[in-house]
């Protein structure tokens, strides 16, 4: 607890002590079990050497973490989620307590925890975050699942106590946790002055971008996302105008009137068409999520064929997913929230004789992901995910004799969303692929050659 020294203050330092700055993002998150329980015995231990009043500056008192620059590089590649609530005097205490009985058994400690309260002077903005109660502020590292798990848990404990959410932490909440936290009527209310070209992500939520979105299984995907209600705008690339209003339509039927769906067409095979598509659906706000998916796979016997038929295969397979990859990279650097999935495939894993040329164009995509991937960890930038499904009942696979082998879509679709929203760098669809596909990389070639079912 501390208290403000009304002494004079004249001649002291306006900026006290050193800084020291993480001078790279660590391979992965230094703030873990052991490390929270030998920090938390560490600073209760000085703490204690500190016996009585004593005097400390205003900014190592209120801004400790101004004193290490680039602190958040310590969570790692995948970064970390504030959470802060408040809750109301009345109920505050018992919702803390279990806050912090659900975090402690859930195994992820918080490396920073500040509990605060706040008096009753009532702010003049419509969606004000503080009021009369007790805030809690929370920093965990991103465990994918787990994590969001947990911060649904402590959601359902703060909406049960009347409390809210501090928007300008948040990365994740539900809109019905924010519109019971700030109540309909006054969003509705705000929202008549809010400006259309203004981005927000707790009032407009997300926008997807959708790249080969006529394929089965983009537009599956493209399904669950916004029917999970946390889109409110859609960018459908494409090439075929037609099948792309069906799926459009078939999206704002599940999104209602609040989803805003786009068309875009054009040119997918050349660096300046590709460009010009990647430039229009960044017009207003930049895209949350992108899934790229367009692909051709004709028979190997039609490739052998046709040197222009193999040649259409690895540029419309392989190198117009790359530029894309890129293009949206590029426009989303900086930008750690965001999302960039791209559909490869098991068959770029290892080259096989039915699909080899199809394989190597989805093993371009993979190298190129996995660059970006790389990148990424070193600087800030969207999180990339590179998608590889197994053999799928879609139209791409209706030519396939052992159809009873092939995964439904939908179970596909669910997978790669899982997958993307959590943040993983690689997605084998259904997850037996992992296995099934580690052991096929690592077949020496005498083995390898000789299994009929790997041709």
């Amino acid at each position: 607890r501390g208290n403000n020294d009304d002494t004079d203050t004249s001649g002291r330092d306006k900026h006290p002590g050193l800084s020291v700055k993480v001078p790279f993002t660590m391979p992965f998150s230094l703030v873990n079990t052991p490390s929270l329980y030998c920090f938390n015995k560490m600073y209760f231990a000085l703490q204690c050497l500190k016996k009585g009043p004593f005097k400390v500056h205003y900014e190592k008192f209120f801004y400790p973490l101004d004193g290490i620059l680039e602190w958040n590089r310590i969570y790692g590649p995948k970064g970390f989620f504030q959470y802060q609530c408040v809750v109301p005097t009345d109920t505050g205490l018992d919702a803390v307590q279990e806050m912090q009985k659900v975090i402690a058994e859930s195994g992820q400690g918080s490396f920073l925890g500040v509990l605060k309260t706040f008096g009753d002077y009532k702010s003049v903005g419509m969606l004000s975050f503080p009021y009369k109660g007790f805030t809690y502020a929370l920093d965990f590292p991103n465990r994918g699942e787990s994590t969001l798990k947990l911060l649904s848990d402590l959601d359902a404990i703060v909406k049960n106590a009347h409390g809210r959410l501090y928007t300008a932490k948040d990365a994740r909440q539900p809109r019905e946790m924010f519109e019971s936290g700030y109540g309909t009527e006054t969003i509705n209310e705000f929202l008549k002055y809010r400006d259309p070209k203004m981005s927000s992500g707790s009032l407009t939520m997300k926008k997807l971008v959708v790249v080969g979105a006529t394929s089965l299984m983009a537009h599956s995907c493209a399904r669950l996302w916004i029917e999970s209600n946390e889109y409110s705008s859609a960018v459908l690339i494409g090439r075929n105008r037609d099948k792309l209003e069906e799926v459009a339509k078939d999206l704002q039927t599940r999104g209602g009137t609040a989803l805003k769906v786009e068309i875009r067409t054009g040119d997918m095979l050349t660096a300046e068409g590709v460009e010009q598509l990647v430039n229009q659906a960044c017009e207003g706000d930049l895209p949350d999520t992108v899934l790229i998916a367009h692909g051709y796979m004709p028979d190997q016997d039609v490739i052998d064929g046709s040197r222009a038929k193999c040649e259409e295969v690895l540029r419309v397979t392989g190198v117009s997913p790359s530029l894309f990859l890129q293009s949206f990279a590029m426009k989303l650097r900086g930008n750690s929230s965001a999302r960039i999935a791209v559909i490869g495939s098991v068959a770029g894993d290892r080259g096989r004789t039915s699909n080899y040329i199809y394989g190597a164009s989805k093993a371009m995509i993979a190298a190129a992901a996995s660059g970006l991937i790389q990148r990424f960890a070193m600087e800030n930038g969207p999180v990339i995910s590179i998608v590889k499904p197994g053999p799928t009942s879609t139209p791409m696979t209706a030519s396939m004799e052992n159809r009873k082998m092939l995964a439904p879509v939908e179970d596909v679709a669910k997978c790669i969303v899982k997958g993307v929203n959590a943040g993983r760098k690689e997605i084998y669809a259904p997850f037996k692929w992992t296995f099934i596909m580690f052991i096929v990389r690592h077949l020496p070639y005498f083995i390898f050659n000789r299994v009929k079912q790997l041709r």
